[in-house]
């Protein structure tokens, strides 16, 4: 291994543990800041918790929401209960998504499978 090579690696290594560890602290900080808005004891929230999260989208109205350029990949939501805008095609957002459970109607949109272009009603 060269000396560049391993001074790349170890950059790589400071880099991903600073990453780490901004979500980390980013992570509690959010919990604080749900336990104060709710008047309790800080929310004990890890990174897998707040992904959850910030990813569910199975009670909300996004009907008015221009998702034009965003990126819908691990967007959690509910053939029942969420509201696309009416240009989402929902049986070519469901060809997209995982049903989580069988027969929940609750789906989780596949990484790299769903742009608001593939999407629109043709």
């Amino acid at each position: 291994m060269s000396l560049t090579t391993g001074l790349d690696r170890a950059r790589a290594h400071v880099h991903a543990h600073a990453r780490g560890t901004f979500v980390e602290i980013r992570t509690a900080e959010v919990g604080r800041a749900i336990g104060l808005a709710l008047g309790r004891e800080p929310f004990t929230v890890d990174k897998g918790s707040l992904s959850a999260l910030l990813d569910d989208f199975t009670t909300s109205d996004l009907s008015n929401v221009d998702l034009t350029g965003i990126d819908l990949s691990g967007v959690r939501w509910s053939e029942h209960t969420t509201q696309w805008p009416l240009v989402i095609n929902i049986e070519d957002l469901k060809a997209r998504s995982d049903n989580t459970l069988p027969g929940s109607g609750i789906w989780v949109i596949r990484p790299g499978t769903a742009t608001i272009r593939d999407l629109t009603q043709r």
